[in-house]
């Protein structure tokens, strides 16, 4: 379980991570300078009702703790994969907030996943426990969100100092640098036998891919893959 230090913003950053590559880490690296006094979570997501497959958690979660092990403002929570599927968002931010109340808490979320967000569980009730950082992606959607959640979203609008004054209920757009990296690519790179090129990698994830003969099919390689898993945070519905 992770154990956190006192900081006034927790970011958590959610993600299949599968694999994890530097543009997710130069994202976290980037968040906590926007916000110099908070603490980045990565939180590798367990099942989804809207994912299918992903590879065994306990690979993604050593992959984390490799790709972030020189950066001591980055916290891997495993607390998705120790509970019972399907795994929802508005379930995460809750057990957070339980366990920490006095916290000011910010799910980061891709501007892409704004389009399905009416699809989530509990949408609605998210601002009551969290705020929404809400970041830009290198290849936008044309998709828009639901008219509900787009009225949601401009009600609840806010800059960025306002998160100082409040623990949850604002909907910030944070601008951050955008990074191309994909984990889609990677596998896809991984299946055709480019490890050693495979620039967008930590050194120690590529050497971990490689002894546990991870990603050889092109295919995440979970022994329960028939199984719902689940969507990244900016996926988490």
């Amino acid at each position: 379980m992770a154990r956190y230090a006192v900081a006034e913003f927790w970011c958590l950053l959610g993600g299949s991570f599968d694999p994890v590559h530097r543009g997710h880490v130069k994202l976290a690296a980037a968040l906590h300078a926007l916000l110099p006094n908070s603490r980045i979570v990565m939180m590798p997501a367990a099942r989804s009702p809207l994912k299918q497959d992903v590879t065994d958690f306990k690979h993604r979660v050593a992959m984390l703790k490799l790709a972030t092990q020189d950066h001591p403002e980055i916290i891997i929570d495993d607390r998705e994969g120790r509970r019972p599927p399907p795994s929802y968002t508005i379930d995460t931010l809750r057990s957070c907030r339980a366990e920490f109340p006095d916290i000011s808490l910010g799910l980061v979320i891709g501007e892409d996943v704004l389009a399905d967000l009416h699809r989530w569980k509990s949408w609605h009730e998210l601002l009551e426990v969290a705020h929404l950082l809400i970041i830009s992606r290198p290849h936008p959607t044309s998709l828009s969100p639901h008219p509900e959640v787009s009225a949601w979203l401009q009600q609840h609008a806010a800059p960025l100092h306002a998160l100082k004054k409040h623990q949850q209920g604002l909907v910030v757009h944070i601008e951050t640098p955008l990074f191309e990296e994909s984990s889609t690519q990677l596998r896809q790179q991984l299946a055709a036998g480019d490890h050693p090129t495979l620039s967008g990698l930590h050194p120690d994830v590529a050497n971990y891919i490689s002894t546990h003969h991870l990603y050889l099919t092109g295919a995440p390689q979970n022994p329960c893959s028939q199984l719902p898993t689940m969507t990244p945070p900016s996926r988490l519905p």
